[in-house]
């Protein structure tokens, strides 16, 4: 079985294409596949919103409990 790529890994990866790469370029120059690079990205925004939704929640519902 394959071994998991490092933490250190996935967040340049990330990184990167944050700062605007492409997923393709980006899988190119840190050699992994196309799927990772987009798979990676995703869960990294999909955690983002969830961070952002329990904030709006926790703020709507401490206004509603003063």
């Amino acid at each position: 079985m394959a071994r998991a790529y490092s933490l250190d890994l996935r967040e340049r990866v990330v990184a990167a294409v944050a700062a605007g790469e492409s997923c393709r370029r980006v899988a190119a120059n840190f050699r992994v596949s196309v799927a990772s690079v987009v798979k990676w990205s995703q869960r990294k925004r999909c955690s983002e919103l969830v961070l952002e939704l329990e904030f709006v929640s926790a703020v709507i519902l401490g206004a509603i409990c003063d």
